[in-house]
């Protein structure tokens, strides 16, 4: 399975909602990018996606990647 580009797209392709792969506000927050999760939730999204913790930890990345990009171009902007 080639890698997802965000946490979002992984957990969307696997079928599963946010309650499927953790607690729904932790979720909400990485997935959106506001915060990276601790190792304990990156194992257990691990498990329940059925993917390596690595995995996980790059789509992850990529989430806060695209938060940050867009703070900054929102900060540009005003």
């Amino acid at each position: 399975m080639p890698p997802a580009h965000d946490l979002r797209s992984l957990r969307l392709s696997k079928g599963l909602r946010q309650d499927d792969i953790g607690n729904r506000k932790d979720i909400v927050d990485v997935e959106k990018g506001r915060k990276m999760p601790g190792q304990r939730l990156i194992r257990r999204m691990a498990t329940a996606l059925e993917v390596p913790t690595d995995v996980v930890f790059a789509a992850c990345q990529e989430s806060v990647r695209r938060f940050q990009s867009e703070m900054a171009s929102a900060v540009n902007a005003g």
